[in-house]
């Protein structure tokens, strides 16, 4: 499966809990998600179930009576039976002392109560792609390493009978294989002896030397070895071909190989194991390649030589094309460097200019000459608005550039958010009328204490999210602007509009700079004008002010519709206080 496609029924998950109501709130929607889910109330029946059950993820409450969360992580850790499964501490504790706490005892991640759903399943679903990428990275390292071993055994051994028993202990012992054989032609060219063989619980001994005629009719090893091509039987039970062997009594699944150099057969690579289907398509792939270095250790010296270089050429080719893959790293992050200061510099420059047309036109708004002509002053205003966007471009583009060089300064103070957004409403209140767009402005907002912030920073993030909402919202909606405590330590405002909605898989990309919500060419130009063109840059920069309040910002939206018009919801989640203050 691939590792980034996820089949949730595939995978157990135990919560732990001693609130039973929680237990059935997080039951209920991982189960509706298609999870297996294990429960449990205590930490002592955690330990019970997840030593029986091994299940692929914890969801663990830290706060519990008797063995609290931590001293049950403690335990999981040290047992190596469950020392690997991923932990996920649930509790309302959020301060980073209580995280890193978790964190040293072993847990992978945290996520405060009460649960978010959507975190949660983003969450759970993150750490199982890591578990099962981890898996799959040591698998192939494991692959490695074992054809790397194999290749330099070939290499170096030339008596057949220490190459074969050497090569069949090194496949079995590396992937666990129930049984791993060599069989060669006899002496008497009518048959096939077994020439080594490792493995576990049979005798091994016993079982060399046995002999399969050539036209045995019930014979995986005699039927590759007729017709030199791969058998491949999921379930010995099922197949006709298998032929049984009391010295190998647990068999459930047969992989031969035939052990060809050019057109000649020399011999046959049988692998067995005592689960059905346990050969997936790379462990077919990896045991193709091992046979074909064991047929040509198996053919003569020579070929070792041949094999040799062929390794040589190969490492020193992924050692070329790594070089090159950092170097051309390295250009993109030149070129990307190059383009944040072409901005910077841009900004800096545009700004004079900018100022100058910006204050000679004030100048002319207020002269008596101008203001008394109407068809003047209306021309006079047109520039002055116009440079007045400009301005708000370049210093958005300056921004960026700021924020893409780490270069934000934020200035700290205590402030009022509903203070902020009072500003905000009188200053976009002409905007709001033209559009005959309500906003609403909650109780939570104005109930919410100060917090420490840049109130500058701050506002020019309300202030883009505002206008964002007014530009994808048609004529008559509504905007409703929120906030709550969704922690002791931490304020929340929502951002609500009954816009045209997002897709859900741009979700995340409206945040990156530059990026543009449908077809540009189709934009028109305005500022708060319905889906009015712009640089694509405000939400860049609020998620990047937000970032360095080390704060959080997202949107949720049912989906981009033009005729329901579903909406959207941004959030934004602050700490109460600055650590860094």
């Amino acid at each position: 499966m691939d590792p980034l496609e996820l089949d949730f029924s595939q995978f157990t998950i135990l919560a732990v809990d001693d609130t039973p109501a929680n237990l059935t709130i997080v039951g209920t929607y991982l189960t509706s998600l298609g999870f297996g889910v294990l429960t449990a109330e205590n930490g002592r029946t955690a330990l019970d179930v997840a030593r029986e059950y091994l299940p692929h993820l914890i969801l663990l409450d830290v706060v519990m009576p008797e063995m609290n969360g931590l001293q049950v992580c403690d335990a999981l850790k040290q047992d190596p039976l469950t020392a690997d499964i991923p932990v996920i501490f649930m509790t309302a504790l959020s301060t980073t002392e209580d995280k890193v706490k978790g964190f040293q005892h072993g847990a992978v991640d945290y996520i405060t109560k009460p649960l978010s759903k959507r975190e949660l399943a983003a969450r759970i679903t993150i750490h199982l792609k890591n578990q099962l990428l981890t898996r799959s990275y040591q698998q192939h390292a494991n692959y490695l390493e074992t054809s790397s071993k194999l290749g330099q055994q070939v290499t170096s051994i030339l008596n057949m009978n220490d190459l074969l028993a050497k090569a069949t202990r090194l496949i079995q012992s590396r992937f666990l294989y129930y049984c791993v054989a060599v069989w060669v032609k006899s002496g008497r060219q009518q048959a096939l002896i077994l020439q080594a063989i490792a493995g576990r619980d049979f005798e091994e001994q016993q079982l060399v030397n046995t002999e399969i005629p050539l036209d045995m009719p019930r014979s995986i090893v005699a039927h590759v070895w007729r017709h030199h091509e791969i058998y491949l039987t999921n379930d010995v039970r099922q197949d006709p071909v298998y032929l049984p062997n009391k010295g190998l009594p647990h068999t459930g699944s047969e992989y031969a190989i035939p052990l060809l150099v050019g057109k000649t057969m020399i011999g046959v690579l049988d692998v067995q194991d005592d689960k059905v289907d346990a050969f997936d398509e790379e462990d077919r792939t990896v045991l193709r390649m091992m046979a074909d270095q064991l047929a040509i250790a198996m053919q003569n010296a020579r070929s070792y030589g041949r094999l040799a270089r062929f390794n040589i050429r190969l490492e020193q080719e992924v050692l070329r094309r790594t070089a090159a893959l950092q170097n051309a790293y390295g250009q993109l992050a030149q070129m990307d460097q190059a383009k944040s200061d072409f901005i910077n510099v841009a900004s800096h420059e545009l700004f004079t200019p900018i100022s100058l047309i910006k204050g000679y036109t004030q100048i002319l708004l207020e002269s008596p000459k101008f203001s008394s002509d109407e068809n003047q002053a209306r021309i006079v205003a047109g520039i002055y608005r116009g440079v007045q966007r400009l301005h708000e471009i370049v210093e958005s583009m300056l921004d960026i550039a700021k924020i893409d060089n780490a270069d934000l300064e934020l200035y700290f103070q205590p402030l009022s958010l509903a203070a902020l957004w009072q500003q905000l409403q009188q200053q976009m209140s002409g905007a709001l009328a033209d559009r005959h767009i309500m906003l609403d402005v909650q109780p939570g907002l104005q109930q919410l204490e100060l917090i420490e912030g840049d109130p500058e920073a701050l506002y020019k993030v309300f202030s883009q999210l505002l206008v964002n909402a007014i530009k994808y919202t048609p004529d008559g909606g509504q905007i409703v602007v929120n906030g709550r405590y969704p922690t002791p330590t931490t304020v929340e405002i929502t951002i609500q509009d009954t816009g045209i909605g997002i897709d859900p898989d741009k979700q995340e990309f409206i945040f990156s700079k530059f990026y543009q919500i449908g077809r540009v060419d189709l934009h028109s130009t305005g500022k708060t004008k319905f889906k009015g063109g712009g640089p694509g840059l405000g939400l860049a920069i609020a998620r990047g002010i937000i970032h360095a309040h080390q704060g959080e910002i997202w949107v949720e939206s049912p989906g981009y519709d033009e005729e329901t018009c579903p909406g959207s919801t941004f959030f934004i989640r602050l700490p109460r206080k600055q650590t860094n203050s």
